[in-house]
């Protein structure tokens, strides 16, 4: 048996009523005045200065510092010697190399409009220090242009033991 329930005009206003007065009854007052400011807090520790024993080499080379590849047209090479990076240092340690041109700095290697953009690290000449080799080859019509003659660039060289 289905129960209906009656509904009369009075039930549908006085629900009607409480509708109307429950959305409309709310309204957001005046923000109060803003209380006074609180103590300044201490100072926080400083940061680290970077790893231990952290060496970092920054350069920025000539365009006379470039040396075209024989035989490879494209291959451009620059040397720099590393007093700091050892042998301990190529066999557990860590070198990071930036490329920066143009205020745009980049971890190499890296690889940019068919650019390639890597470095070697090692000895070599036996007995002369460990140096830093950086190579770019480009292609088709920059393989001729040197790395640098149209935009600065510099190195930074983090070496951490």
């Amino acid at each position: 048996m289905n129960t209906i329930i009656p509904t009369t005009p009075k039930i549908a206003l006085l629900l009607l009523t409480f509708t109307i007065f429950t959305l409309f009854s709310c309204e957001k007052g005046e923000t109060g005045p803003q209380g006074a400011q609180g103590a300044q807090g201490p100072a926080g520790p400083e940061d680290p200065s970077g790893a231990a024993n952290e060496v970092v080499y920054e350069f920025t080379p000539q365009s006379s510092n470039w040396y075209a590849g024989s035989g490879s047209p494209g291959l451009w090479t620059y040397t720099a010697v590393l007093p700091a990076l050892t042998q301990g240092i190529i066999d557990t340690g860590a070198v990071f190399v930036y490329w920066t041109q143009s205020n745009i700095q980049t971890l190499m290697p890296f690889t940019l409009s068919g650019v390639d953009y890597m470095y070697i690290t090692g000895f070599p000449v036996p007995g002369l220090p460990a140096s830093l080799q950086v190579q770019i080859t480009e292609s088709g019509a920059y393989a001729t242009t040197n790395p640098t003659a149209l935009s600065p660039v510099t190195f930074k060289v983090i070496i951490d033991p």
